[in-house]
């Protein structure tokens, strides 16, 4: 990844962190395993889902990986 990718990827990484937290209870950040736990629910949630929808979608796929309908 270069430089500037890298900047922006960070960039967004704290505004989805940001709105994460905003959605977080209180009582979810009383400890560093309570946060773990949370984020890690809250990826599985709200970020995984798109970004493996937008790296499987068809035109995102290698060629070799395609795989045409039978007749």
């Amino acid at each position: 990844m270069n430089s500037s990718d890298y900047h922006k990827l960070q960039y967004h990484l704290q505004q989805i962190s940001s709105l994460l937290y905003q959605d977080t209870p209180t009582e979810k950040l009383s400890s560093a395993l309570e946060i773990e736990s949370t984020v890690r629910q809250q990826l599985l949630e709200h970020i995984a889902p798109p970004i493996c929808e937008f790296f499987f979608t068809k035109e995102n796929l290698p060629e070799s990986s395609k795989v045409e309908p039978e007749n």
